[in-house]
């Protein structure tokens, strides 16, 4: 994304006169403030998702339910993107690198921050399909049990893993590279169409086919437990019926607010990509 910039070394041209031209090398990485706050946000992170990881992990019963197992995926995800967040800031000079492959790799790989944003997208199409799981469950319960196996959703998990580091070497590595020993990201287009599709694509594939497939999914979940509800059919006298509404309720509840969090803190980035572009 356009905020991934701030770490990267460019080469610039300042004119220090009529005719004469001046190869300057600006740093930006980041100040130690910034580099301290990410890491505090980041350990956080990494301890957040590790408690939810070992709760649910220790618990052969929790481990059993489809919901938890996307919520470990989850939290593994969100776990490597607190560590990345922690540490991405750092080892930002490529300068004691032979020139050749690895300060390509370097480049292209670290300097774009390519784990960070892989990680952020995989998490995103996480949440999708965790939200969809609940959205078969509670729309279409009598078909759950079928249209959601075990081996389904460790294929879903599959995918889900892999669209951040497919989607980010498509667009992040190839734009990147080398010139003159110095790593320039998102900069090598073949045309400005290109690189504007891409910008066009990026807002689509990682904000707004997110969004709207959640969002529409949600108006349907909470249209389906309001028709129930008007029915009775959470006013039933058995507990346990009404213990398994109120939980099936209350994770509803929170993936939505986890949806929302998405929501506010995902859609800055994304909008200045785009006018970026």
């Amino acid at each position: 994304m356009a905020t991934e910039a701030v770490f990267f070394e460019e080469t610039t041209l300042a004119s220090i006169g009529e005719g004469e031209v001046e190869e300057e090398r600006v740093s930006l990485d980041a100040p130690l403030v910034f580099r301290a706050t990410h890491m505090g946000l980041g350990v956080i992170g990494m301890l957040g998702n590790m408690m939810v990881l070992v709760v649910i992990l220790s618990s052969k019963r929790l481990r059993k339910t489809n919901t938890n197992k996307f919520i470990c995926s989850q939290s593994a995800l969100d776990f490597l993107a607190s560590f990345f967040i922690a540490f991405t800031s750092f080892f930002r000079n490529s300068d004691n690198l032979p020139a050749g492959i690895l300060q390509e790799l370097f480049c292209r790989f670290w300097l774009t921050n390519w784990p960070l944003w892989s990680v952020f997208v995989s998490s995103t199409y996480n949440l999708v399909a965790m939200t969809f799981e609940r959205y078969v469950a509670i729309v279409y319960p009598l078909q759950h049990s079928r249209w959601v196996t075990t081996r389904k959703l460790y294929v879903a998990v599959g995918i889900v893993w892999s669209i951040g580091p497919l989607w980010l070497t498509a667009y992040a590595v190839s734009s990147s590279t080398v010139k003159k020993g110095v790593c320039t990201v998102y900069s090598e287009w073949s045309s400005e169409f290109v690189r504007k599709l891409v910008s066009v694509v990026t807002l689509l594939i990682q904000y707004v086919t997110p969004i709207t497939s959640i969002t529409l999914a949600y108006i349907h979940i909470f249209i389906t437990l309001k028709r129930k509800g008007d029915k009775g059919i959470d006013q039933s006298n058995d507990k346990r019926d009404e213990r398994m509404s109120k939980a099936r309720r209350n994770v509803i509840k929170t993936l939505v607010q986890v949806f929302m969090v998405f929501v506010f803190c995902w859609s800055w980035n994304q909008i200045y990509f785009a006018l970026f572009n």
